[in-house]
Parts: C-alpha cells; structure tokens; sequence
C-alpha cells in the first residue's frame, strides 16, 4: 500500500503545509514531498522582491547583486561552520532557505533585467559561455562529490555559479524575441503543467524506489524508467492542472 512509501501526515502538519510552514521555526514541520522544501523558500523571496526592487533603484544592480553574493556566501559559509563535521546533506533546507540562495534568484532578476541592453550579437557567446560553465562546474563536482557534503568552498558556490550559467542561457535563447517553438502549443501546454511537473515527479519517483527497488540497475532499465516516470508525471500533473490550479486560477477575476 502507498503507505510503505509514504508517512501519513498529522493534520496539523497538513495544514501548516498547505499554508507553506515548513521548515519553518518555532515547529520545523517536514516537507511531506522531498523537494517541496523549496515552496517556502519562493514566496519568502517574492515577500522581499519589492525591497529588492527598491534596492535596486536606490543602489543600482551592480550594488544589489553584489550584496546579495556576500550574504548568500556568509550564510552558507556559516551554516558550515555551525555544523562542521556532519553531513551536511541533512542540513539543506537551512543551506538553501532564502538568505543561502538568494544570489540564485538575483541571477535570474539580472538577467531579465540586461536582457533588452545586450547586443544580439553577443547571443552565441552567451549561449557558449552557459554551456560551458554548466559543464565545467559539474565536472568539478563529480571530481569532489565524495567531500562535497562535508563542507567546503564547492558547496558555497556551487548554488550560485549554477544559477548563473541558467540565466545566460536563459538570456541568450529568449533574447530580442523568444523563438517560435518556445511559443508553440506543446511547449505552452508543459508550461501550463510545469508545476505540477515539479510537485509530483518526486513522489513517483519514491513510489518507484519504494514498490521496484531493483529497477534501473543498468542504462536499458534507467532509460525505461525515465520514460515511466515522465508519462506518470505528466499524467499527473495535467490531473492537478485541469481539476485544481485551472480551476482556482479562474475564481481570481
């Protein structure tokens, strides 16, 4: 039965997770889903875009990404240091709540923001410089991946460096004018599902490991079940978009 793959919630941590209280003092109520650690994490960063924003038009963006830098470095930095000698992968909801991830955000508002102000000749530069640091930063990853959760100056970058190899490439496709297949039906349908995309190819994922644990021990049966899962997600997510998010997205106006 599903229970073996997941815990049944108490009511109060179903409320206080639908209100987005999680890992959040005084009660630190667990994600019942493993990436949804994450949600709180976003409407704290849209709570703070308006002082953002003011920031910016005060200081200037170069000032304000900076800023930003030093204290998501600091932060980090510091969580480290607070729980040195642990595995540090048990403290993530602590290394990536707002001020340890707030330069990834950053990367992403800069980049909208420079976007109309870069040369289109400067695209494939972008798009090269992208790819090549998503590469060489994940490289250097698998090299030190069996110290990475021990602490150390990867795990305070790697974050940021990721995010900033994503807004470039971000930024060199959509520049000028996005191109057309990115407006296409399909592309605008997965948009439409992408989070429930996000919330649900998790659960599956551990229902999966859970009911199939010797599945995907060699590349025919990784390739099967990446296919599995992303019909299952999609399946899904179109469920949660067309009987619930559509629904209640239309009750606003």
């Amino acid at each position: 039965s599903l229970p073996q793959a997941f815990s049944i919630p108490s009511l109060r941590d179903l409320v206080l997770t639908g209100l987005l209280w999680i890992n959040l003092p005084p009660v630190f109520v667990p994600p019942m889903s493993g990436v949804w650690w994450t949600l709180p994490v976003e409407m704290m960063f849209y709570l703070c875009l308006p002082l953002l924003v003011w920031s910016t038009r005060m200081l200037g963006l170069t000032w304000v990404w900076l800023g930003t830098l030093v204290l998501t470095f600091c932060w980090r930095s510091a969580v480290i240091e607070h729980y040195s000698g642990q595995d540090l992968s048990g403290q993530l909801s602590i290394l990536d709540s707002l001020p340890g991830a707030l330069s990834v955000f950053m990367s992403g508002v800069a980049m909208a923001l420079l976007q109309d102000r870069i040369p289109l000749k400067w695209r494939g530069r972008m798009l090269w410089l992208a790819v090549s640091m998503f590469l060489l930063i994940h490289a250097v990853l698998i090299h030190e991946i069996d110290g990475y959760w021990k602490g150390g100056i990867l795990l305070v970058v790697f974050n940021t460096l990721l995010s900033l190899s994503m807004a470039l490439a971000v930024g060199a496709i959509c520049m000028q004018e996005a191109p057309r297949w990115l407006s296409g039906k399909t592309m605008v349908w997965l948009g439409d599902l992408s989070f429930g995309i996000y919330l649900w190819h998790f659960p599956l994922m551990m229902v999966l490991k859970t009911y199939w644990p010797t599945l995907g021990k060699g590349p025919v049966e990784s390739v099967g079940i990446l296919l599995l899962l992303l019909a299952g997600t999609l399946i899904m997510a179109s469920l949660s978009y067309y009987t619930i998010e559509r629904p209640l997205m239309r009750m606003r106006r």
